[in-house]
């Protein structure tokens, strides 16, 4: 089937909807459909390769929203150039991402003439601005042929405004990219064990707990770095935190996409102190990597890791939590090869190969419907 995937995210965007589109359509053509991501245009990234045909259309602008930094797609005339798409493609199925999403989605939610999927991919607590236009929405939101919910989060945060049939299919990781046996950098390949970040700086991320509790771990050992991978806006504000007398053991990579497996393949603990999840795609890579993951304890992951066994979930959002839990991994590294190799084996149940044929069984059962 020809199935159109919209989305607001795609690289050089990095980010949990990124990978997600990234690595399904790449699974949905090797089951021999034909996947075309349609974004908008945010410039090339030479480091990821993929032989699925993309659609660019209008230019992606940042806004900031619920604790993190969206996208919306700008164009002159863009209702007309969305169904001039939908009219030249004539897809089987229409896979729309984060559906309340300006611009990009609403567009093709509202010109779609095939069956139309949303995915639902964020957990927040409240929405002004679903609560004010709760009624009009509820009509675009009935329109959607199939609704998919990566974690029972995402369908808590919906049903305060919308009622509705879910499917729950969660993210995926590419299991034979993300491996533990992956090069290192050879860098940090010395008697310094690595404490790896990998995300946006942004607020939610909880970067400053992180860098709280290194300060701490640093006041009683000096056999530990803290590199950093990812970019965003609280950049400055991050590397003002560090003090001065472990700088250099503190090290803020930015953009390290093509690297990434090589990165967690040279940790030897991956900390994501984010304070909202509705998924962790990174400690999934990490899991997948086979390396212990420390997190504060919430809902989101509490589904995926059971502390103790195949991650370590430190409690309510501290630094010195977090502080305690990598102490304590960094003094065992029978605990960490423990704890990685049941991380390796929890990820494989997330594999992408399991989760495309999920989504794909999904849509054949929507055309089903349809038919009746």
């Amino acid at each position: 089937m020809k199935i159109g995937i919209v989305t607001e995210y795609y690289y050089p965007l990095l980010g949990g909807i990124t990978e997600h589109v990234h690595h399904f359509s790449l699974e949905a053509k090797r089951l021999g459909h034909e996947p075309v991501i349609i974004t908008s245009d945010v410039g090339p990234d030479p480091s990821v390769k993929t032989d699925v045909r993309i659609i660019k259309i209008g230019k992606s602008l940042p806004i900031y929203s619920n604790g993190s930094i969206a996208r919306v797609t700008v164009s002159f005339d863009l209702g007309r150039k969305v169904r001039k798409i939908i009219e030249r493609e004539k897809f089987d199925i229409l896979h729309i991402h984060s559906p309340f999403v300006p611009t990009l989605p609403f567009f093709f939610q509202r010109y779609s003439n095939t069956i139309t999927v949303g995915t639902f991919h964020t957990h927040f607590s409240s929405s002004g601005f679903l609560r004010t236009f709760r009624r009009p929405i509820q009509k675009y939101f009935d329109g959607l042929h199939g609704r998919i919910a990566v974690s029972h989060l995402c369908v808590e945060s919906m049903n305060r405004y919308f009622r509705g049939d879910y499917r729950i299919i969660p993210n995926g990781v590419d299991i034979n990219k993300f491996y533990p046996a992956a090069p290192k950098i050879e860098k940090y390949c010395d008697d310094k064990k690595n404490i790896f970040y990998l995300g946006r700086l942004e607020p939610r991320n909880g970067l400053d707990y992180l860098i709280k509790a290194f300060v701490e771990v640093r006041k009683a050992r000096s056999d530990c770095r803290l590199i950093i991978g990812g970019d965003g806006p609280l950049k400055l504000y991050y590397t003002s935190m560090v003090p001065a007398s472990i700088a250099d053991d503190v090290h803020f990579l930015g953009h390290i996409n093509g690297v990434r497996p090589n990165y967690y393949a040279t940790a030897d603990i991956f900390c994501f102190p984010t304070t909202k999840a509705s998924f962790g795609i990174t400690i999934l890579e990490a899991m997948a990597a086979g390396k212990p993951v420390v997190a504060f304890s919430m809902p989101a992951y509490e589904a995926m890791i059971t502390s103790g066994v195949d991650g370590v979930l430190c409690g309510e959002p501290h630094h010195k939590n977090l502080a305690n839990a990598l102490n304590k991994l960094l003094d065992s590294p029978e605990t960490r090869k423990k704890i990685g190799e049941h991380a390796r084996a929890r990820a494989e149940d997330f594999s992408w190969s399991k989760i495309a044929r999920e989504v794909v069984s999904y849509y054949e059962e929507l055309q089903r419907n349809s038919q009746e």
